[in-house]
């Protein structure tokens, strides 16, 4: 239900999403997360996705180089 005070649900879903993230990837606090403005928060997360990528991709091409 889209209400005009407060967050919708889906909303409230998506931002505990990128807090859960940024504190299982960021190995940041809860209330350091929170704190976070808009477009840091979503740099960081996008930042940390870049670097997952990179890692898996090294760890693939490391395991087509062996066989």
């Amino acid at each position: 239900m889209e209400t005009f005070f407060g967050l919708t649900a889906e909303y409230k879903r998506f931002l505990l999403e990128e807090l859960f993230q940024l504190q299982y990837h960021g190995k940041m606090s809860l209330g350091d997360a929170q704190r976070l403005p808009t477009y840091q928060r979503k740099w960081f997360i996008e930042r940390t996705q870049k670097e997952v990528e990179a890692i898996n991709k090294a760890i693939k091409d490391a395991k087509h180089k062996k066989g």
